[in-house]
């Protein structure tokens, strides 16, 4: 199966080999819950912010980010959320993902002028064999590899990784702030191709990543929009027939 996506990414695929190991199966959802539908809206739009009088206090270091993405790799958290891509040129995906690794479901709709095609949907239960809706056919299958169309696989692989970001050209900084009312570490790099990205302080999840220049068809933020926590999922949602 081949998916064609006419739309710059940043979006790396390789990193899925960085992903933490297989986990317990998806938590169980209550009885009648048997869709995405039925699934609660992400809670991070919702919550209160966090002031940053949250974090303690003192400077924030490398060995805190690295504490951070040690979280991360010894306990990934459980996610329902919203990421978004945006361009200068206006073409942008929204991506809703619900993640229990190894299980996780993807739906990625695209808009813009250099996009063609309908919703991406992808569900596994253990990252390794895949259901699929082809945005471009509207096809739908199983498969246990993506061939060229790996990269569809980069909304997860690249925000569900194991952190880090681009190496830096330049002076890199870290400070602390607040994302979607959480406490987050941001890394900032002041190189010619500089960036920023941030990190959840508790989870070590990746956030949000930004360009400082950005040119007019690559995409210059890429990161959630809603995020929550810990939610409640069917397992129904990652079975591959369910695409």
């Amino acid at each position: 199966m081949m998916v064609r996506r006419v739309m710059p990414s940043v979006l790396v695929v390789a990193a899925l080999a960085a992903c933490p190991a297989d986990r317990a199966a998806p938590t169980a959802a209550p009885t009648g819950s048997t869709s995405s539908a039925s699934i609660a809206a992400p809670s991070g739009s919702t919550q209160t912010p966090i002031s940053s009088s949250a974090f303690p206090t003192g400077d924030v270091t490398a060995a805190d980010l690295e504490a951070a993405y040690a979280r991360f790799r010894a306990t990934p958290p459980v996610i329902h959320g919203v990421v978004e891509t945006r361009a200068r040129n206006g073409d942008r995906s929204h991506i809703e993902l619900w993640v229990d690794w190894p299980a996780f479901r993807i739906e990625e709709t695209f808009e813009g002028q250099n996009v063609t095609g309908g919703e991406l949907v992808i569900a596994t239960e253990d990252g390794k064999r895949f259901g699929y809706r082809d945005p471009l056919s509207g096809d739908t299958g199983i498969t246990r590899g993506f061939g060229e169309g790996a990269f569809v696989l980069g909304p997860v692989a690249q925000w569900f990784g194991e952190g880090g970001f681009q190496p830096c050209d330049g002076a890199e900084s870290l400070e602390q702030d607040v994302i979607l009312g959480r406490p987050a570490i941001h890394v900032g790099c002041s190189g010619a191709q500089g960036w920023d990205g941030w990190v959840d302080e508790r989870t070590g999840l990746r956030l949000r990543y930004t360009v400082r220049h950005p040119d007019e068809i690559h995409e210059w933020f890429v990161g959630y929009v809603e995020l929550g926590f810990a939610p409640v999922l069917d397992p129904s949602l990652f079975d591959p027939r369910s695409v």
